[in-house]
């Protein structure tokens, strides 16, 4: 408001102001035509001989002018004006007895009467003086005592009155005038002066609520980077109130390495008076913590051209910049994900063919394993085949885990069998600078768990130990206890009861981690190895199978000291039947009936036929399943049971069952397959199918599942 008032103020005139300047005016033509009157009067006088009276009229010209520009000078008009009534007065007194001064008390002496009324009073003065001048000029020319006053002399005298009221006269009219039409346009333009600050004032209140609203914080530095002005929002970004900022430089609110970089960026901005946009500045909060800020800032200059400083505005850039680096995680996230999801898809593609293979080698194994002697050394190797082909079998299905929708089925598991076996495959393919240490007791108790995902925790946790070792001496150690754990130990753990545990603990001697990555180490794609050496699943996985059967991992790692991973398994008390991983010894149940085999490996369905064979059963078989269908329709009553897989061509094990359950309802169907993504266990029972099982199918599960579905039928006839 202090610009809007002197920009109001300066189109006024206060009165004073207005009749000074007025009497300036009337002075200087009053002193001009005085001067122009006499020295007419002093060219008459040399014109007629009288030097000496004319050149005394040329020197008071040059003093009267000489006051004048004093007075102009000095801008002081009322000694001026004193100046001037005295040197009159001075010349009259003292030059009339020499009959000197009648030009000069002719024109000025009655002049300096009308002025000093004019300056002092009002003109009505004037009119006063020119009356009782004029009455004087007559008087005196009248008289003899005036005789020295000629007609000329009172010519000089009462010309000046006349010219002077004149003057006066007009001069009051045009001043009036003027003084009317200039206070009408002062108050006019007053007013226009009045909306304009208005409007001013409204635009300066709009634009300050919106300076003072945004989320944006708006600033101004001087040419230094020292604030001049900060909006309220600066509270928002870095947690100072706008006065805490003003004085300090925009530099003590950078990071080191920022305030470095800033400073020859200003030096450049300022040498050659540039804007800039969207710099990203790390700046620091009141609270001490980093915010990421967004900055475009103008230039301004003073009236000279002079680089004043800058005017600009800061975003908080903090949450959008992490929303990025969240959205960049979750595109690789995705992308990996893809990468797994076409793992998945090729595993599933070569499934049935690897898994046709296991069957024929682990079916050609056992069949020559039953006619070597107990004890042979050839009966020996062929049990070591046997369990390469046990793993070969357990690793397809890890691999197919991850392409895998449905929930694994739970059994009741010795762990201990689980752990065994996982270390022996480990020890192949572990370096051998690592030495492995185990401590298994076979007395521990029981779990409720799928075994491949029990072997997976294993075998992930002990490669996950190797790779933390590398290639330097290491020990790693894994051991299997039973515990017991109270309500009041599990009270931050929801999902877990109190009870009985399976501890499984994996312990390294390698690099260890630090706090911050043991709390985000089951973050799925989380992962400190180099690109290509992981992919930030294994721990994620592994949390998840444990979650999923309500137990829980405690994680013990220091940086540089190894690690230790305790597994908790909740132990399961019920009398369950429990799945034994160790040879079957007993005697596989035997029959007699009539079985149909449909499978369009040969090898598989030479391996199936001699299996049922050895137990007893009449056997048939068929390679398409076109011949298998026309077969059975020739006579469904002859076959007891059918055995078919389920990938072949022109009709699936699926359609072949189908069709077979149309005609023979209590049929028993057995559904082999080696991998398909879009059968599961239940489906195939809801469509009227006894058993589904996949490959390779070993001589005990065969001889169990089809003694089993014979059984079950004799029980429903």
């Amino acid at each position: 408001m202090n610009f809007l008032n002197i920009l109001q103020s300066g189109f006024e005139f206060s009165e004073d102001e207005y009749e000074l300047r007025l009497k300036y005016i009337l002075f200087n033509c009053l002193i001009g035509s005085n001067v122009l009157l006499v020295s007419i009067a002093g060219l008459l006088r040399f014109a007629t001989g009288n030097t000496l009276q004319g050149a005394v009229d040329f020197v008071y010209i040059a003093l009267a002018i000489l006051i004048a520009l004093l007075a102009r000078r000095s801008q002081r008009l009322f000694p001026a004006l004193i100046l001037w009534i005295m040197f009159v007065s001075l010349v009259i007194i003292s030059l009339t007895y020499r009959f000197l001064s009648s030009d000069i008390a002719g024109i000025s002496w009655f002049l300096v009467l009308i002025i000093t009324a004019f300056y002092l009073t009002e003109k009505k003065w004037a009119y006063i003086l020119f009356s009782l001048s004029l009455l004087l000029v007559i008087y005196f020319s009248a008289t003899s005592e005036a005789k020295n006053y000629t007609a000329p002399d009172i010519f000089y005298g009462v010309l000046p009155l006349l010219v002077t009221l004149v003057f006066v006269q007009f001069y009051e009219r045009r001043n009036t005038l003027s003084g009317e039409i200039l206070r009408a346009l002062n108050v006019q333009l007053k007013e226009k002066v009045l909306d304009t600050a208005s409007e001013l004032s409204i635009s300066e209140n709009r634009f300050r609520n919106l300076i003072e609203n945004i989320s944006d914080w708006v600033w101004e530095i001087d040419k230094d980077g020292v604030f001049v002005y900060t909006s309220p929002s600066v509270q928002l970004i870095l947690g100072y109130e706008p006065e805490e900022v003003k004085g300090f430089s925009h530099r003590d609110f950078l990071w080191e390495n920022d305030a470095v970089k800033d400073k020859g960026l200003l030096v450049h901005y300022t040498r050659w008076g540039i804007s800039f946009k969207d710099r990203v500045l790390e700046v620091k909060h009141k609270n001490g913590y980093p915010v990421m800020v967004e900055v475009s800032g103008q230039p301004i200059f003073d009236s000279e051209g002079v680089f004043a400083g800058y005017q600009g505005v800061s975003r908080d850039i903090t949450g959008r910049l992490a929303a990025e680096k969240t959205n960049a995680e979750l595109r690789d996230q995705l992308h990996q994900a893809q990468k797994m999801e076409a793992v998945g898809t090729l595993a599933g593609g070569i499934a049935h063919d690897f898994n046709n293979i296991l069957s024929a080698i682990i079916g050609y194994a056992e069949i020559t394993k039953m006619d070597l002697p107990t004890g042979s050394n050839a009966k020996e190797n062929i049990n070591q085949v046997l369990l390469a082909g046990k793993r070969a079998t357990e690793l397809v299905r890890q691999i197919l885990t991850f392409s895998r929708k449905n929930e694994q089925k739970k059994e009741p598991l010795h762990v201990h069998l689980i752990v065994k076996e996982a270390l022996k495959m480990l020890r192949s393919s572990l370096p051998t600078t690592i030495d492995i240490r185990t401590n298994v007791r076979s007395e521990n108790g029981t779990v409720l768990a799928n075994p491949t995902s029990i072997h997976q925790i294993v075998v992930n946790l002990c490669a996950n130990a190797s790779q933390a070792i590398g290639n330097a001496k290491g020990i790693l150690e894994v051991s299997l206890d039973r515990v017991c754990l109270s309500a009041e130990q599990v009270a931050d753990k929801p999902l877990v009861d109190a009870g009985f545990f399976v501890l499984l603990r994996v312990k390294d001697t390698g690099n260890g981690m630090s706090e911050e990555t043991i709390a985000r180490i089951f973050e799925p794609y989380f992962t400190t190895k180099e690109k290509g050496e992981g992919t930030g699943l294994g721990l994620a996985v592994i949390h998840g199978i444990v979650e999923d059967i309500h137990g829980f991992i405690q994680v013990e790692s220091c940086s540089g000291e190894g690690s230790c991973f305790s597994v908790y398994l909740p132990e399961v008390q019920e009398n369950l039947t429990l799945v034994s991983t160790s040879e079957e010894t007993t005697q596989l149940p035997m029959g007699n009936e009539r079985i149909l085999v449909v499978d369009d490996e040969p090898d598989l369905l030479d391996v199936t036929e001699i299996y049922l064979n050895g137990f007893g059963y009449s056997v048939v078989t068929e390679m398409r399943s076109t011949a298998a269908l026309k077969l059975f329709l020739a006579s469904p009553d002859s076959f007891d049971l059918v055995f078919t897989d389920q990938t072949m061509p022109d009709v699936t094990g699926v359609e072949l069952a189908q069709a077979m359950l149309a005609v023979r309802p209590d049929l028993p169907v057995i559904l082999c397959t080696g991998y398909t993504s879009a059968l599961s266990e239940d489906e195939v029972c809801s469509l009227g199918i006894k058993s589904f099982i996949e490959k390779p199918v070993s001589k005990e599960i065969l001889a169990r599942t089809v003694r089993r579905l014979l059984d079950d039928k004799l029980k429903n006839v």
